[in-house]
C-alpha cells in the first residue's frame, strides 16, 4: 500500500491509498513514528486524525488507507489538521487505483 500511485501528502501527513479487490468497506492504518514525539503526543495524533475521519464521508470504494503522520503536526490546531485529513481522503476516495 506504501508505494504506488495513490501517494498524497500534506504538510501534516501523507497518505497512502490503494482500492481493494474483495471485501466491505474501508480499512484504515495509521503510523507515527518515534521521531515524531513521546507517547503522549503521538497517542494525541492518533486521536486526532481517528476523529476526523469519523466526520468524513465514507469512500465509494472499498479501500485500503495508510496515513503517516508527519513532524510538523505537533499541537497544531483541529479543525487545520481536519481539514488536510478530509481533503486527502476525498481526493484518494475519487482517484483510488489498484
Amino acid at each position: 500500500v506504501l508505494k504506488g500511485p495513490g501517494r498524497r501528502s500534506g504538510v501534516f501527513v501523507a497518505m497512502s491509498v490503494r482500492a481493494r479487490e474483495s471485501g466491505s468497506g474501508t480499512r484504515l492504518g495509521i503510523s507515527v513514528s518515534r521521531r515524531v514525539g513521546i507517547a503522549v503526543s503521538r497517542n494525541y495524533m492518533r486521536r486526532v486524525i481517528r476523529e476526523c475521519l469519523r466526520s468524513c464521508p465514507p469512500p465509494l470504494a472499498p479501500l485500503d488507507i495508510v496515513i503517516i503522520v508527519r513532524r510538523g503536526f505537533g499541537r497544531r490546531e483541529f479543525r487545520t489538521v481536519c481539514d488536510e485529513v478530509e481533503e486527502l481522503v476525498v481526493t484518494a476516495g475519487r482517484g483510488a487505483r489498484c
